[in-house]
C-alpha cells in the first residue's frame, strides 16, 4: 500500500505543476491550454483513492479522538471494530458499484465527450475499484487489529 501513497503523492506534485503551467500560460502568454483542468481533475481521483488505505493503516484519518481517547482499552477497541466493520460495509459497496460502471464502460467503449479532448473513459475509473479493494483490504485488517485488542482485554463475567 505504500507504493500507492507514493504513486499519490507524485500525482499531486504533477497537478502543482499543470496548475502552476497552466496560470503562466494563461495570463503571461494569454494561451490558455485545454488539458490541465482535466487532467488535474482526474489526479484528484486517483490521488485520494490510491492513497486512502495507507492512510487509514497509519490512522491518519480523521477520527474522534476526543472522544474515543477518554475511554478505556475495551471500549476502544469495541468502537474500532464496529468503525471498521461499517467500513468495510461502505468499501465494499463502492467496490462492487465502481467495478460496475468500470466493466460498462470498458465494453461499451465510452469516452467523454464534455471536455475537448476525447479520452476513453474506462482508464479515469479504475481508480476508484482499486482504492476501495485495498481500503476494505485495509478495514479487514483494523478489524482483526482491533479484535486482537480487545480479546487481550479479557472477557471477564459478573455472574
Amino acid at each position: 500500500m505504500k507504493w500507492c501513497f507514493f504513486i499519490g503523492a507524485f500525482l499531486i506534485g504533477a497537478m502543482g505543476f499543470f496548475i502552476t503551467y497552466d496560470v503562466i500560460v494563461r495570463y503571461a502568454f494569454a494561451r490558455p491550454n485545454i488539458w490541465a483542468m482535466q487532467m488535474s481533475e482526474y489526479i484528484v481521483v486517483y490521488a485520494t483513492f490510491l492513497a486512502a488505505a495507507w492512510v487509514l493503516k497509519n490512522e491518519g484519518h480523521v477520527r474522534l479522538g476526543l472522544v474515543i481517547d477518554h475511554l478505556k482499552p475495551k471500549p476502544q477497541a469495541v468502537m474500532g471494530i464496529i468503525t471498521s466493520i461499517m467500513g468495510i460495509c461502505i468499501c465494499l459497496i463502492l467496490l462492487w458499484q465502481s467495478a460496475d460502471e468500470l466493466v460498462y464502460s470498458f465494453q461499451k467503449g465510452l469516452s467523454t465527450s464534455y471536455y475537448p479532448w476525447n479520452i476513453i473513459q474506462w482508464p479515469t475509473l479504475v481508480a476508484v475499484p482499486l482504492g476501495s479493494l485495498l481500503l476494505s483490504i485495509q478495514f479487514i485488517r483494523r478489524t482483526y487489529g482491533f479484535f486482537v485488542a480487545f480479546r487481550k482485554q479479557g472477557v471477564h463475567s459478573s455472574t
